[in-house]
């Protein structure tokens, strides 16, 4: 459960060519998933695509 908080929003992979984005979200999520860290609020990623 997430205590009270700010929720940033990042957009990852707009352009196709650019994959830091991506691989910086699933970073930090998986630091996060660890665990050990204090967060306050919820986190949200959009991932794009190309829709191809």
């Amino acid at each position: 459960m997430s205590r009270p908080g700010p929720t940033p929003v990042a957009v990852a992979g707009v352009h196709g060519n650019e994959p830091a984005g991506i691989e910086a979200a699933r970073r930090v999520f998986a630091r996060l998933e660890r665990g050990g860290v204090a967060v306050r609020g919820e986190l949200v990623v959009l991932r794009a695509t190309s829709g191809r």
